[in-house]
């Protein structure tokens, strides 16, 4: 919140959900949240551009308009030589690791009816 006031955002326009344990509950949250302070469905939606796919789904489930705003995204680094190219990275295998947790929550959400 600090940092959007800080860049000129009006905090009457800054609106925190914060009692939400999963992007279902937050999409959720937000709708009754927001329902009473807005005329407009449209929402800039702040995420991780890895989280992204899934939060678009639950908050347009919930009814919003979303506008996204990715953020964190991963860039590769420069591979200097072979041996760059053949050995795993820790990093390579973190983004794997949210990659395949993010596709399993996709799933999941989907057979749930979340999104």
């Amino acid at each position: 919140k600090q940092l959007m006031i800080s860049m000129g955002v009006n905090p009457k326009d800054i609106y925190m959900e914060t009692k939400a344990r999963n992007t279902r509950e937050n999409a959720t949250y937000s709708a009754q949240l927001l329902k009473n302070y807005i005329k407009s469905e449209e929402v800039l939606l702040i995420t991780s551009a890895m989280h992204m796919p899934r939060s678009i789904r639950c908050f347009e489930k919930a009814g919003f308009k979303v506008k996204a705003y990715p953020v964190d995204k991963k860039g590769s680094k420069n591979e200097s030589g072979l041996l760059d190219l053949i050995t795993p990275s820790d990093q390579n295998l973190s983004r794997t690791s949210q990659l395949i947790r993010e596709i399993s929550g996709l799933i999941i959400y989907k057979i749930m009816g979340y999104c």
